[in-house]
């Protein structure tokens, strides 16, 4: 898989974003071998919300096993160097993630809220 595509799929993953999603404003950015990524821009930041979007064929339990173990995911995702869970409340967890990227960029770290919704229908979001 392709930076970019791990990238979109981990946004599909972890919903990341300083507001509720239902708030942002989303327009579509990117589509590309089925993945849609979505941004929105983020009242009094910088730095825009982004959402990936795709549709997998396997079973909820094990996408939400892939979900739930944050330091294997490093694995799969493109520059990962480090990954750990910081906390959890709910439907909320903090995740750590440190990024080794390629000269000339430096490595970067940051941490994202993570919010977990499963549907009525079964769906996660």
């Amino acid at each position: 898989m392709k930076g970019g595509v791990r990238g979109a799929l981990l946004g599909l993953l972890l919903l990341v974003a300083s507001a509720p999603a239902a708030e942002l404003q989303w327009r579509l950015a990117r589509e590309e071998g089925g993945v849609r990524v979505y941004l929105a821009e983020v009242s009094g930041s910088r730095y825009q919300a982004y959402r990936g979007v795709v549709v997998l064929r396997t079973d909820m339990p094990t996408l939400l096993a892939l979900q739930e173990d944050v330091a294997a995911s490093c694995a799969w995702i493109y520059a990962c160097s480090e990954q750990r869970l910081l906390g959890s409340e709910g439907a909320l967890s903090w995740i750590y993630s440190r990024y080794a990227t390629p000269w000339p960029v430096t490595p970067r770290d940051s941490v994202l809220q993570v919010a977990t919704e499963v549907g009525a229908d079964g769906s996660v979001t």
